[in-house]
């Protein structure tokens, strides 16, 4: 008879300990939704690579490659050089003299005015300047200006 009490209380024992454990039914819970934290934006870093750093990043105060490789990477202009030939980027086609987009018309210039020189640098015009005239594109013409004569050259209109 003991036996069959030990049997019993255990029974009684292990299914308390069961029913204790599984816990209740409980009022539903709502879950709150976590509000995932944005990722921050990972940093851009651009790596160019070159054989010296350039000497200004003026757009218009040098003309080494070094310059440009940096200045490309910087401003999107209206031209790319792709395979050694310039693509149009903005535009939608490449202006030409053969149809009319582009043209050059004569403009009187004085000293004080900037120019290009027959160097292609842009100076100041003063007294000694060497420089093309108007029609002029070969360096057979080439003028060096006195500084009081009247003086004309092609301006590129596009």
């Amino acid at each position: 008879m003991r036996r069959k009490i030990l049997i019993t209380i255990s029974i009684f024992s292990l299914n308390f300990l069961l029913n204790s454990c599984a816990g209740g039914k409980s009022a539903a819970q709502t879950a709150t939704p976590e509000i995932p934290t944005p990722t921050p934006a990972p940093l851009r870093n651009l790596t160019i690579c070159l054989g010296y750093e350039p000497s200004s990043l003026y757009l218009y105060g040098t003309n080494s490659q070094a310059t440009w490789s940096v200045l490309e990477a910087i401003y999107d202009g209206p031209i790319d050089t792709r395979n050694y030939q310039p693509v149009p980027v903005i535009l939608e086609k490449m202006p030409a003299f053969d149809d009319s987009d582009a043209a050059f018309q004569p403009l009187g210039v004085q000293a004080g005015d900037e120019i290009l020189d027959a160097d292609g640098n842009l100076i100041t015009l003063t007294e000694g300047v060497e420089l093309y005239p108007r029609g002029c594109t070969s360096p057979d013409c080439i003028l060096t200006w006195d500084g009081t004569s009247q003086l004309q050259m092609d301006q590129l209109v596009v």
